[in-house]
């Protein structure tokens, strides 16, 4: 009997149910697993405090952490449903990658069983739904403080920033090279985990996304300095090649 998988594709080998690439897939994302659910518990803890905070909107807060927490509960039941059908039972071990290295371990047997095709499209989702959780950038920005003290913030791509106290505009472009130029004196030659670390290159006028600073460790062009962080002035070296290749 021939058996199509998830992505289309003829399976060959006999009693398999998912084909090579889609496994191969599929161990790579479980290898991401870890740090995605750390990622979104800052997110959860994040938006926590946010809404727990004087004069914050209860229902938006509220609302954004639910999101987060809903992905993070559906990934872990994804572990623990593969958990079962790799060995019968939920391990012993609550650390995430002991788990994860357990499942990516019994992988090979576990994609002869039909169930695997269900647990492999679900990570894949719920992932993406993750990414988009995670690398969502804010809508508005904070410039600095004008000469007044006010806070400068403003939307996103605006040329001019007003101060909402005295009236000052000051030109975006010129504040974020300020801006960019104070954070890089504060965090030249620090370390930083990759959520901080997109939020340094974000301050410093880099869009760049957890999950590409994720992609260029996993191809080692960040070296990680121990505790899996990473030097701010390397991150920014590669930003800088990024878009200049683009330009």
């Amino acid at each position: 009997m021939t058996i199509t998988c998830t992505c289309e594709a003829t399976i060959t080998s006999p009693g398999r149910f998912l084909c090579g690439a889609c496994e191969t897939r599929l161990h790579a994302e479980l290898g991401r697993v870890p740090e995605i659910l750390e990622e979104l518990d800052v997110e959860v803890t994040r938006q926590a405090v946010k809404a727990a905070s004087p004069g914050a909107g209860g229902a938006e807060g509220a609302g954004y952490d639910l999101v987060a927490s809903e992905i993070r509960q559906d990934i872990t039941r994804i572990l623990t449903g593969l958990e079962r059908l790799v060995s019968g039972a939920v391990g012993p071990s609550v650390v995430v990658r002991r788990r994860v290295a357990r499942i990516r371990h019994h992988l090979p047997a576990a994609v002869k069983n039909a169930s695997i095709t269900g647990y492999a499209y679900d990570l894949t989702e719920q992932l993406h739904r993750a990414v988009q959780k995670i690398d969502r950038h804010p809508e508005r920005v904070t410039y600095g403080a004008c000469h007044c003290g006010g806070p400068l913030i403003a939307h996103r791509g605006t040329e001019y920033v007003p101060c909402r106290y005295c009236g000052t505009a000051y030109r975006a472009e010129a504040l974020e090279e300020v801006r960019r130029e104070a954070v890089l004196d504060e965090l030249s030659g620090q370390a930083l985990r990759m959520r901080d670390l997109a939020a340094a290159l974000e301050m410093m006028g880099h869009a760049v996304s957890p999950s590409t600073l994720y992609r260029w460790a996993a191809a080692g062009k960040l070296a990680d300095q121990g505790g899996r962080t990473y030097l701010v002035d390397d991150a920014l070296d590669l930003a800088e090649q990024v878009e200049m290749r683009a330009a």
